[in-house]
């Protein structure tokens, strides 16, 4: 409100320092006080309305975008469910038969948990971005979608691990598994250079947190990448480096600290 004041006050002196009042002719000094002031308050009001305006409407666009983007997260994890199918089984079996073929589908839990959590932390960090941004452009908007989409996508990977995760092809399921997680990478990575170079952060944003947020998403890149190559040869030890990015993912907070 300030800035608006003192721009206000700029404005007007400049105003009658040309014209002296209107039609250019000289006034009262007393009278030109009171029109001075007058005007002030006209030009600080429609500013003031006018930025109000516009910051409504910004945080509109960016509550739709954010409200979308979490129904698509609460479809893909809840997709994840279906990927466990009941043990087709003769209704004469008796119960340990059945426990039995239940404890064999723990491949399936696992793949289960490991995508339901790590949709989880995406949704969070997701979620933390859009707590740094104070309106959006049509490149973010783009750069959101592609995230979405491989959002989607995690389901399908998940299914495959189930599958394949106590079988000869468990390598080649885990590296699939993981390098999933690569292009989500480069999603988060898109969005936040969007954000960085698009001036779309809130203000109060300082350039040290956005150095923190910017070295953690390229080192995540990396840890996925070699997470995969790994995979390839060991699926376990693949799947230990990707599942260890949690923690990263987990503490970068995205609130600045006060003493940054």
């Amino acid at each position: 409100m300030s800035y608006f004041v003192k721009f206000s006050d700029k404005f007007v002196r400049f105003f009658y320092s040309l014209h002296g009042g209107p039609g250019g002719r000289q006034v009262d000094p007393f009278l030109k006080s009171r029109r001075e002031m007058a005007l002030s308050r006209v030009i600080v009001r429609r500013l003031y309305e006018r930025s109000g305006r516009i910051s409504f409407m910004a945080e509109k666009e960016t509550g739709r975008v954010e409200a979308f983007s979490d129904g698509v997260f609460a479809i893909a994890i809840t997709l994840l469910i279906l990927e466990i199918k009941v043990p087709k089984l003769s209704h004469e079996i008796s119960s340990p038969v059945l426990a039995a073929a239940l404890l064999d589908l723990w491949p399936s839990f696992i793949a289960f948990l490991l995508s339901f959590f790590a949709i989880l932390i995406m949704w969070i960090n997701h979620h933390g971005l859009f707590n740094l941004v104070r309106r959006v452009n049509p490149g973010f908007l783009y750069a959101n979608g592609f995230l979405l989409l491989l959002i989607c996508f995690v389901p399908f990977p998940t299914a495959v691990l189930a599958e394949h995760l106590e079988g000869g092809a468990r390598d080649a399921a885990a590296a699939f598994y993981c390098g999933t997680f690569i292009f989500i990478s480069i999603g988060y990575n898109l969005i936040w250079q969007c954000m960085v170079r698009g001036d779309l952060l809130k203000s109060e944003v300082p350039a040290e947190h956005v150095r923190k947020i910017t070295r953690a998403y390229l080192l995540g890149m990396a840890v996925y990448a070699v997470s995969t190559i790994v995979a390839l040869f060991n699926g376990y030890l693949g799947l230990g480096m990707n599942l260890s990015l949690w923690i990263l993912w987990s503490v970068l907070g995205y609130r600045p600290s006060r003493s940054s």
